[in-house]
């Protein structure tokens, strides 16, 4: 009997009553990559060997992808948790200073085997997130339009 009153005594009746996860810290990191990256743009730095910088813009779309997506987590966490589609629990942003550092980041998050993208590419498959994702695209045009550096 006292084996299952400890039981009942650790049980988490909501996801949500464990979570330990800083949302804003994360989204504040990506905010600074994102800028770093836009800055080096603007000023014609970032390019590939063949002389194109589109790649960048992949770069930072996929940072503000995963920004936003941080936002519906947080929201719908209990569901996100549930569906174990979680991004945020698998980040590990430091604070990065160099422009390699920041690609070596997204190369990392990008990776077919990194739980974030698992969590990135599967995230619309629950229903509320899904009906959310249309006002998403406005969302990060205005987020992309925030770091207007240099012109």
């Amino acid at each position: 009997m006292r084996e299952q009153i400890n039981k009942v005594k650790n049980w988490v009746q909501f996801p949500n009553e464990n979570k330990f996860v800083n949302f804003t810290e994360n989204q504040k990191r990506l905010r600074e990559y994102i800028k770093t990256l836009k800055e080096n743009y603007d000023l014609g730095i970032v390019k590939d060997e063949g002389g194109n910088s589109n790649r960048f813009y992949i770069y930072i779309s996929y940072f503000i992808i995963i920004h936003n997506f941080l936002f519906l987590e947080n929201q719908y966490f209990d569901i996100v948790k549930l569906s174990n589609k979680e991004i945020n629990k698998y980040l590990n942003l430091p604070k990065l200073e160099s422009l390699d550092e920041v690609i070596n980041k997204f190369s990392e998050l990008y990776d077919t085997n990194s739980k974030v993208r698992f969590g990135v590419e599967t995230l619309d498959s629950i229903e509320e997130i899904r009906l959310l994702l249309p006002k998403l695209k406005d969302f990060h045009t205005k987020i992309y339009k925030s770091f207007n550096v240099g012109g």
